[in-house]
C-alpha cells in the first residue's frame, strides 16, 4: 500500500485521538492545529511560522544552536546559565548589557572594560552620571563596603568637588579628602569639619582658609591637640636656604626682603677648585643687581698661620675678600658673615647697610667688617660667593640664615 487518504482517524472507540505505541514517520509536509506530547523527537529541522507554545515544558535539550532572532523574554524565574555567555555585538562593540525595567541600559561590559552610566567605557572601569536632572548636589559616585561597617566611596558631585570618603557606615562621619574645582583647593576633612587645605599656590591652611601671616611658622600641638600658625620669638636664627658641595662657578643666596631683620651665611669645609689652593670672596646684589665695582669699603684684621703674624688693612675693594690677604691663596674656608638689612628713621633718612664676620682657612684667620657704598639707598637683595680665579666653588656646605623681627 503506498498511500492511504482518509478525513479523520480516531481510536476504536471513535471518541478520541489515534495511538502510535511505535511511532509514527512523517516525510512530507504534516500540518497540526494542536500539539500534545510527552517525548518529542525532531531529527531534522522543525520550521513553525506561529507561536509555539509550550506551559507543561520544564526542560528544551538542545544539541545544536538555539537561535531567537528577535530575543529571549523571561517572563520569571530568571536565567542561571552554566556555561560560558557570549556577547555579540553593540553599536559594533562586542559587549554585554544590563538594562532596568524601562529598558534602559544601565551597566555595559565590552573588550575596554565596564561602564556604568556610559555604553562606551573608556577604561577597565568607567563610572558617568549626566548633570542633567540631577540637581546641584547630584553625584556619580562609586560604593566599597565591608559587612555594612565600613565604607569608602569615590565621587563627583555637580557642584563641583570629587574625592574620596570613607569611614564607618553607622556614623557616617564624613571623613574625605576632596578635591574643590571651582577653587583649585583640596580639603582633608574628618568628622564631617575641615582640617588642612592646600591651595591653588601650595599655601597651607588649618581647619579652613587659615594661612597663617608672613614670618609665622607652623608649630606642632603635642599628641592630642592640632598645630597651628605662630610667630616665632623675636631674635630666633630660621634656617632659609644651603648648598652642599655645589661644584658651581658661584654659590647665590637670592630673593632677600625685609621681612627680615637680617641674614647670615655659614660656611665650613668650602674650597676654590678642590685640588689648588684658590680664593674665595664674597659680592652682596643690591636691588637685585650683582655689586661688582670698586666700591666695597673693607677694614679687616688678620692673622697668617704660619708665622703668627697680624695684619690689617682697610681700603676701597671689588669685594669682600675671605683670604686675609685679597691677592693670597688659601683652603677648607670655614666662617660666617652677618648682614643686617637697613631701616628707613625717619622721612628720607636712611640707615648704613653693613656686613662682619670672620674666616678661618689653611692660611689665615680674619675679621671682616664693612660695607658696600650703594646700600645707602639699595636694598641688600642675594648674597654670592665666588672666586677672581675663574674656578667653581667645589666643596663644603653652605646654609642662609634670617632673623626674625620683633
Amino acid at each position: 500500500m503506498s498511500r492511504i487518504r482518509v478525513e479523520r482517524i480516531t481510536n476504536k472507540e471513535g471518541t478520541g485521538a489515534p495511538l502510535f505505541p511505535n511511532g509514527i514517520r512523517v516525510v512530507g509536509l504534516t500540518s497540526l492545529s494542536n500539539v500534545v506530547a510527552g517525548v518529542t523527537t525532531f531529527t531534522s529541522d522543525v520550521s513553525i511560522g506561529g507561536t509555539l507554545t509550550y506551559e507543561d515544558v520544564t526542560n528544551i535539550d538542545s544539541v545544536g544552536m538555539v537561535t531567537a532572532r528577535n530575543g529571549i523574554k523571561v517572563l520569571a524565574g530568571g536565567i542561571n546559565v552554566v556555561g560560558v555567555i557570549t556577547a555579540t555585538s553593540y553599536d559594533g562593540i562586542d559587549s554585554t548589557s544590563l538594562k532596568d525595567s524601562s529598558g534602559n541600559i544601565k551597566a555595559q561590559a565590552t573588550s575596554a572594560g565596564i561602564g556604568i552610566g556610559t555604553n562606551i567605557p573608556a577604561s577597565e572601569l568607567h563610572v558617568m552620571q549626566s548633570k542633567s536632572g540631577g540637581g546641584s548636589h547630584a553625584s556619580s559616585q562609586i560604593t566599597l563596603e565591608r559587612d555594612g561597617t565600613n565604607y569608602l566611596q569615590f565621587l563627583t558631585a555637580n557642584n563641583g568637588t570629587s574625592g574620596i570618603l570613607f569611614g564607618d557606615v553607622a556614623d557616617n562621619d564624613g571623613t574625605a579628602i576632596k578635591y574643590d574645582h571651582n577653587t583649585s583647593l583640596m580639603l582633608f576633612n574628618t568628622e564631617a569639619s575641615e582640617r588642612l587645605r592646600i591651595g591653588s599656590s601650595g599655601q597651607i591652611g588649618i581647619a579652613g582658609a587659615n594661612y597663617g601671616t608672613s614670618g609665622q611658622v607652623l608649630t606642632s600641638g603635642g599628641g592630642s591637640a592640632a598645630p597651628s600658625w605662630t610667630t616665632p620669638a623675636a631674635g630666633a636664627w630660621t634656617l632659609l636656604q644651603s648648598a652642599s658641595n655645589p661644584n658651581t662657578s658661584a654659590v647665590d643666596f637670592v630673593g632677600l626682603t625685609t621681612t627680615y631683620a637680617a641674614y647670615k651665611v655659614q660656611f665650613m669645609g668650602a674650597n676654590i677648585n678642590s685640588s689648588n689652593s684658590r680664593n674665595m670672596r664674597c659680592k652682596v646684589y643690591l636691588n637685585g643687581a650683582l655689586q661688582s665695582g670698586n666700591n666695597y669699603r673693607i677694614m679687616s684684621q688678620y692673622t697668617a698661620i704660619g708665622n703668627n703674624t697680624s695684619y690689617g688693612y682697610g681700603g676701597t675693594w671689588t669685594s669682600i675678600p675671605l683670604s686675609g690677604q685679597y691677592n693670597s691663596n688659601s683652603r677648607g674656608y670655614n666662617g660666617e658673615i652677618t648682614f643686617p638689612m637697613k631701616l628707613r628713621t625717619s622721612g628720607s633718612v636712611e640707615s648704613l647697610q653693613a656686613f662682619y664676620g670672620t674666616c678661618v682657612s689653611e692660611e689665615f684667620g680674619n675679621t671682616i667688617r664693612g660695607y658696600c657704598e650703594g646700600s645707602y639707598s639699595n636694598l641688600l637683595t642675594g648674597i654670592r660667593f665666588d672666586s677672581p680665579d675663574n674656578y667653581n666653588v667645589t666643596d663644603g656646605q653652605f646654609y642662609l640664615y634670617g632673623l626674625t623681627r620683633t
